[in-house]
């Protein structure tokens, strides 16, 4: 008896976990699921200008005397913490798209 019960629920169980072979045809991965994510990056630097009535900002991650300069774009669910402005010292986390912009997520300023 017990032999019948297990047998029935692993059997319910395998039909249950696999709905995509319904009908004897595999189901269609998602394009979505299948589009790759942008890596977030991370820098550090000094904000040397902020452009584009505040929908802009350039960095420079340069220390030791090496100039090295960043231009970031805002998006609208950018997060700015803290107060960032030209001379602060911030981190930004930002991911780089397929045309070559770099998008920040996220701006914060160090202390």
């Amino acid at each position: 008896m017990i032999r019948k019960i297990v047998l029935t629920a692993s059997l319910g169980g395998l039909l249950l976990g696999t709905p995509a072979m319904i009908n004897g045809r595999a189901q269609e991965p998602n394009d979505k699921q299948q589009e790759p994510q942008q890596e977030t990056k991370s820098v550090n630097g000094k904000i040397t200008d902020i452009g584009d009535q505040g929908r802009s900002f350039t960095l420079d991650t340069g220390f030791g005397g090496e100039k090295q300069v960043m231009k970031f774009i805002l998006a609208k669910n950018s997060r700015v913490q803290g107060q960032v402005k030209v001379g602060t010292i911030v981190a930004v986390d930002y991911k780089t798209m397929d045309d070559g912009q770099l998008v920040c997520v996220r701006v914060a300023a160090q202390s």
